[in-house]
């Protein structure tokens, strides 16, 4: 330790954990029962022949802290690792999106990635080809444990302003590299007490070189499917849900009634939808705004055609037994057909 000359300091050592819970961030996941070796000096530190448990599994990593360098948003802090997880892991792992989506999953898989910090921030990249994992999942996300299906996650700083980030990029790829069957993209203001979602693109079953725009705000998604069950991915999308939407399907589910043949083009404005629909059962305008804050919703809609089935005049006395539930209506059909019989023009007023 030279006095006179406090930067030609020098120090070395070295820690070995003996199994002990360790968080460097609190934005990173916990390393629990962690062991390995520490060794440090004068420059930073480095971790070798590392284990801990993970998101339910093992994982094996090492890394540690550089020199500094002359770039402030540079990364000192970095790690690289591989292992397994189990399905239960990634459920507790509270990692937004990622977490939803193997609620109904089961199994374990292996895995690698590196983790890095920019800008006080985690950046964490994730490879696995999920075999192992059974997932209960609409088409064509859903899989046996047998099978593989590529998986790309990468969580990484954007704009970083002195050293500290203001914006992150959360991108999520499942399926092959060249045609992703559901990719990902939120680019999110980080700087509050919890993430705000700035812009962000969802493509689903797209073709090859297909692709969606990153819009400039809001969030775009578009939709590309055989068949799309509404219910089903509302329960993986849950809070997710885009500015703009189009959607082609063969069939559509949702409540319980199909609509066949499906395109259609929609988009958000505060709480209401907006949409132009084509199916075999229906064509037109329609937009939705749904109840709040003791308000009843109101259904608006400008439809060619309507035809619906012999269960629907049931469904809509049932529906007016529980008029809270029943919101307000300004409907005109120009060629409205019930079970098979044309009734010609139809207009629904109801407040």
């Amino acid at each position: 330790l030279p006095l006179y000359d406090l930067n030609d300091t020098r120090i070395s050592g070295q820690v070995r954990f003996p199994g002990n819970d360790v968080q460097i961030e609190p934005a990173a996941p916990e390393l629990r029962q962690a062991s390995g070796l520490l060794e440090f000096s004068e420059a930073g530190f480095q971790i070798r022949e590392a284990r801990a448990t993970v998101y339910g599994g093992e994982m094996r990593f090492e890394g540690g802290m550089g020199p500094a360098t002359q770039d402030p948003a540079g990364a000192r802090l970095r790690f690289t690792g591989q292992g397994t997880v189990t399905a239960q892991g990634l459920r507790d792992g509270d990692r937004g999106l990622v977490s939803r989506l193997f609620q109904r999953a089961s199994g374990s898989t292996s895995y690698s990635g590196d983790l890095q910090f920019r800008g006080g921030l985690p950046e964490l990249r994730i490879r696995s080809d999920l075999r192992g994992l059974a997932v209960d999942l609409p088409a064509p996300l859903g899989k046996a444990a047998d099978q593989a299906l590529a998986l790309r996650y990468e969580n990484t700083a954007g704009v970083i302003v002195g050293n500290a980030a203001e914006t992150d990029r959360l991108a999520l790829d499942i399926g092959p590299p060249d045609q992703p069957l559901l990719s990902l993209t939120y680019d999110r203001a980080v700087g509050g007490a919890a993430a705000r979602v700035l812009r962000g693109r969802i493509g689903l079953g797209l073709d090859v070189g297909e692709a969606v725009s990153l819009p400039s705000q809001g969030v775009q998604a578009n939709i590309r499917l055989t068949e799309v069950d509404v219910d089903a991915w509302q329960q993986v999308f849950t809070g997710t849900a885009g500015s703009t939407l189009a959607v082609r399907a063969d069939r559509l589910r949702v409540g319980g009634r199909s609509f066949n043949r499906l395109g259609a083009g929609g988009s958000r404005e505060g709480s209401e939808w907006r949409a132009n629909l084509d199916a075999e059962q229906l064509n037109g305008y329609v937009a939705y705004r749904p109840s709040d804050a003791g308000q009843a919703g109101h259904v608006y809609a400008r439809l060619s055609r309507l035809d619906l089935p012999p269960t629907a005049a049931t469904e809509v006395e049932e529906l007016l037994e529980q008029p809270a539930t029943v919101p307000a209506l300004d409907i005109q059909v120009e060629d409205f057909i019930l079970s098979g019989r044309p009734l010609g023009r139809v207009e629904v007023q109801a407040s």
